[in-house]
């Protein structure tokens, strides 16, 4: 799914809660890694939010109502990840595009659904993100185990006859790909001469 459908949705409910409360200012977050090693794709989620905002706002916004954008850095791996969640919802926020990661989306999608904020996730795949029934929760992209069918289909047309390592990162998202590539790739006929973990970060493996 693409930047403008996810706007699209978001701008359905924003369009719902707009005919109900008026403020000066829609408030949209945006929850993603804005530093790090993964920035780039933090930067990507801001720069398409802005962009689609800009044009939303050129048409005259949202019944009447201007958008604008509250951005938050999520640090994966950080303690700091859940507080900035915890930020989001004492601004105020109710829709936000994020998170980036499974290992954040899954607990900050409890907060968002107990403080009535709805989120959709352009990147996390993991299943658990939406398979709890929170009201909340929409994510944009394939989820583990489709993902993980189309890796194994690739490899097992592609690379027939070939030795298959498979590794993750021990991330969420990592090894839920991992092991549902795994599963599929098996259950096809093939079978991996090597399944390892790696430590993101390490120079020697």
């Amino acid at each position: 799914m693409t930047m403008r459908m996810i706007l699209r949705l978001m701008t359905a409910a924003l369009m719902a809660a707009a005919a109900v409360v008026a403020r000066a200012d829609i408030v949209l977050g945006v929850a993603g890694p804005m530093s790090g090693p993964n920035a780039a794709y933090g930067e990507q989620y801001r720069v398409g939010v802005e962009t689609a905002i800009q044009r939303i706002n050129a048409n005259g916004g949202v019944l009447g109502q201007k958008l604008s954008v509250s951005v938050g850095d999520e640090l994966v791996g950080d303690r700091h990840a859940l507080l900035g969640v915890g930020d989001i919802v004492a601004d105020g926020v109710h829709y936000v595009v994020g998170h980036y990661n499974s290992g954040v989306t899954i607990p900050a999608s409890e907060i968002y659904a107990e403080n009535g904020v709805l989120f959709v996730t352009p990147t996390a795949t993991n299943p658990m993100v939406t398979e709890r029934g929170l009201w909340a929760a929409f994510r944009a992209c394939g989820r583990d185990d489709q993902q993980g069918i189309i890796a194994a289909k690739f490899v097992l047309e592609r690379f027939a006859g070939k030795k298959v390592a498979i590794v993750d990162d021990k991330s969420t998202a990592g090894m839920g790909l991992a092991d549902e590539m795994a599963k599929a790739y098996n259950s096809g006929g093939g079978k991996e001469v090597l399944r390892e973990e790696i430590n993101p970060g390490e120079k020697d493996y």
